[in-house]
């Protein structure tokens, strides 16, 4: 639940200042990705989502990161992608030279507020919602760290989401 997301989030946040950051290796990426997919594979099943992880074929990186805050990003990136998604879609987890990746196939993010994800809540005012709340905790999180959240809207529809290093 996000309340349980905000309370991880903010606890390591307090635990985290006087420690230095781990480099998490390439076996501790994709068990975390594992851990993840196993925890959320009923939200998967609900919409008939069939996630693809290809980080096995994908380039093997380590990044500079614990693997508690890695597992905090990668399990937020992979909720909104999943509700963003429409029915019968796929999501693709995978790794490049420069990060971890997730990419949804739903309507992508509005251009008018790509570059506020993460810095602060986006309010819609024609529903009175609010989103982005958990983005800008974890961006909070990795904050002062080597790695930042990447956000960018795919030609093809969706959205491509990511740890990157900074």
């Amino acid at each position: 639940s996000i309340n349980s997301i905000v309370s991880n989030l903010l606890q390591l946040k307090k635990s985290s200042g006087s420690l230095l950051e781990e480099n998490i290796s390439y076996e501790e990426i994709t068990q975390t990705i594992d851990k993840i997919t196993k925890e959320l594979k009923y939200k998967l099943t609900e919409k008939n989502i069939e996630l693809v992880n290809i980080v096995h074929d994908s380039p093997q990186i380590n990044m500079p990161i614990s693997r508690q805050k890695l597992y905090l990003t990668l399990l937020n990136l992979m909720n909104n992608a999943i509700k963003h998604s429409p029915q019968n879609s796929t999501i693709e987890f995978f790794t490049k030279s420069n990060g971890i990746f997730i990419k949804d196939h739903g309507i992508g993010i509005d251009p008018a507020f790509i570059s506020q994800i993460g810095k602060e809540m986006i309010v819609n005012e024609d529903t009175q919602s609010v989103s982005g709340i958990g983005l800008k905790l974890v961006s909070n999180l990795l904050e002062g760290s080597k790695v930042k959240l990447y956000f960018e809207n795919t030609q093809e529809g969706g959205t491509l989401a990511g740890i990157v290093f900074a």
